[in-house]
């Protein structure tokens, strides 16, 4: 038997950042990057990929090897297979229909099953993912949502689905349980109240926790999450933001979250307390390009990326251990009014 000194263990990195993807809405286009050793973008050989018109988010699946890009005008979701050196390939069918009006995309944890937000028609629609990441419509493809869908996003176990409800009537956060088979079905409790105009959302990487931000009073509404999924309102309801709050992340391990501010050019910082509320950080923001959209975490909690869409470039931000985002970053540019952000690592 060989001695414990000479066994050796080769681990293979798990959740590195390789390659981001950038949705141009104005163009049409997807820029796609290189991540280097040190965060900073480089574009891939071959220039950028043709999607859908007005794409206004995007998607990397869970296991890294297929992009989703939501085309708000076309009423389609664009599908590629991601090359071996980050160029992305289209699958066939290169886009597969939803509802009207898409305005987000979640995938699964298990990357066995999709599902689309359509703010025109307050449907969601409902996919399996095949092994070689085609989308094929569910056998009831579009259920019912609330009024006015704008985002969706699930636990991390993948068992319960939260819809944001935009329009004035609804201003609400539906809920759904997830079956076996994917499908989903609406819970019996009533929607959770948002602030106005409420347009992003993200659940916690623990699943106890939901944030929605809300356009039009500039404030973050808080959630916890029920023993049956179920979400109620934390004590302190909301939390302030910067001018006009879009997209939210929060790093991996949960501890920290982030608000892009497009008004006022600045992202918002938090750290999450253990009841889950958002406390600012310091500072409580910081400066961003124009018009900043959207904002991802890279799956090691080492970096952040912002779009601005005025700009039309991304900004990488080095995340401090306060959680704190370093400004200062290199800035690279992508399309015209760059919208969406993801990120694909190896080993997901």
């Amino acid at each position: 038997m060989a001695d414990v000194d000479d066994i050796a263990i080769n681990c293979l990195p798990h959740n590195v950042p390789k390659y981001a993807y950038v949705a141009n809405y104005n163009d049409g286009s997807l820029s796609q990057y290189a991540i280097e050793a040190d965060g900073s973008l480089t574009a891939v050989p071959g220039g950028t990929a043709s999607v859908g018109d007005e794409p206004n988010s995007v998607v990397v699946h869970p296991g890294g090897k297929f992009v989703y890009v939501v085309n708000g005008l076309s009423n389609s979701i664009s599908q590629f297979g991601i090359g071996d050196d980050g160029a992305l390939i289209a699958l066939e069918p290169a886009q597969v229909v939803t509802g009207n009006g898409p305005s987000s995309f979640a995938i699964s944890p298990s990357g066995r099953h999709a599902y689309v937000a359509n703010f025109g028609d307050d449907t969601v629609s409902q996919f399996t993912i095949d092994t070689d990441g085609k989308l094929v419509p569910m056998s009831v493809p579009n259920l019912g949502a609330g009024a006015g869908p704008q985002a969706i996003r699930l636990d991390p176990e993948g068992r319960y689905a939260y819809v944001v409800d935009s329009k004035d009537e609804a201003r609400s956060v539906s809920q759904f349980t997830i079956g076996a088979d994917g499908a989903l079905t609406s819970m019996s409790e009533t929607p959770a109240a948002t602030g106005a105009d409420p347009r992003f959302m993200v659940v916690d990487p623990l699943g106890e926790f939901v944030y929605v931000t809300n356009w039009a009073d500039n404030t973050v509404s808080q959630y916890a999450i029920g023993e049956s999924g179920a979400l109620s309102l934390l004590p302190g309801a909301t939390v302030a933001t910067g001018a006009e709050p879009g997209e939210i992340a929060i790093d991996p391990e949960g501890k920290f979250a982030y608000v892009a501010n497009r008004a006022d050019d600045t992202v918002s910082q938090y750290m999450i307390q253990a009841d889950g509320s958002l406390v600012p950080n310091s500072p409580a923001t910081v400066a961003t390009g124009s018009g900043p959209s959207s904002i991802t975490v890279t799956p090691d909690g080492r970096f952040a990326y912002v779009t601005s869409q005025n700009d039309g470039t991304a900004t990488r931000y080095e995340i401090n251990v306060d959680g704190t985002l370093e400004p200062g970053g290199p800035i690279s540019p992508a399309g015209s009014n760059a919208y969406s952000i993801s990120i694909a690592s190896d080993y997901q």
